[in-house]
């Protein structure tokens, strides 16, 4: 598992329940927020690529190598998107603005931060 996990336990510590940890979290975020169309989307287009990557191995077709950093360019340009271009950082001041008090980076749970967002969108749905 790449990436720093420490933050999935009170302790902050690294030690090995932290991946299990993180799985169980990351599944209980799968079933209550769903993968959503742009992450579909972006595995979608991993897949292609990877196919890409195949097809140059097996032909040695020097075009596929332009495809495939076409591909690349494409999932950059979205992963890009995931967060409109926004951190959490700057996401939080955003939705703190909209819900009148502040959100720290520390102290808010993903489920907490997804369910605002999901909230935020559905207000400005309505707005429209």
């Amino acid at each position: 598992m790449d990436g720093n996990i420490e933050f999935v336990n009170k302790e902050q510590k690294q030690h090995e329940a932290n991946e299990q940890q993180w799985i169980k979290l990351h599944d209980e975020y799968l079933e209550r927020f769903g993968i959503g169309e742009k992450f579909e989307k972006y595995l979608k287009l991993i897949k292609q690529k990877a196919v890409l990557e195949c097809d140059f191995v097996l032909t040695n077709e020097r075009f596929k190598l332009t495809e495939i950093d076409i591909m690349k360019t494409k999932i950059d340009a979205l992963q890009m998107n995931f967060g409109n271009g926004q951190t959490i950082e700057q996401s939080l001041i955003h939705l703190s603005k909209w819900l009148g008090y502040g959100l720290k980076v520390k102290e808010i749970t993903v489920v907490e931060f997804y369910t605002i967002v999901n909230e935020y969108g559905k207000w400005t749905d309505k707005k429209e």
